[in-house]
Formats: structure tokens, C-alpha cells, sequence
């Protein structure tokens, strides 16, 4: 056995910079919104606070989150 220690091969991961999604399609787009991934931010702060919280999604961001559910069905 050698003296040198085992080198673990560590893979650079980020938000941005991953091999696999950290989030769903869905709240990607959601997070491509600035007025919605404000919301949806505000919301999880609400939950950690043990608050009630919803969030309304801008129309634009409803269709797109639609026209990509459509998109799977009809793969």
C-alpha cells in the first residue's frame, strides 16, 4: 500500500453548473421570472416561518409552465 492519500475526484456543482437538474422544469421556469421567483422565494421564507403562503403566477409564466406539460404529454 503507498504512503499517498486517496485522492477523491470532486465534481464541480453549482446552480448553474451540475450534470443533473437541482430543480424541476417547472420551477426552472419559475426562477426565469424575476417578478415570479420573487414570489415563490417570498413564499418559502413564509414557510420556514411556519406561515401560510401561496404564490399567483404571472400569466406569462403560467403558459409557458402549460405549453411544457403539453410538450411531455405528447412525447
Amino acid at each position: 500500500m503507498s504512503n499517498k492519500k486517496e485522492q477523491i475526484d470532486k465534481r464541480n456543482i453549482s446552480f448553474w453548473n451540475t450534470d443533473s437538474p437541482l430543480t424541476s422544469r417547472r420551477v426552472s421556469i419559475i426562477l426565469n421570472s424575476p417578478k415570479d421567483s420573487k414570489k415563490l422565494a417570498d413564499a418559502v421564507r413564509a414557510l420556514r416561518h411556519n406561515e401560510h403562503s401561496t404564490i399567483k403566477l404571472s400569466k406569462e409564466t403560467k403558459n409557458r409552465i402549460d405549453a411544457e406539460a403539453e410538450k411531455l404529454k405528447s412525447a
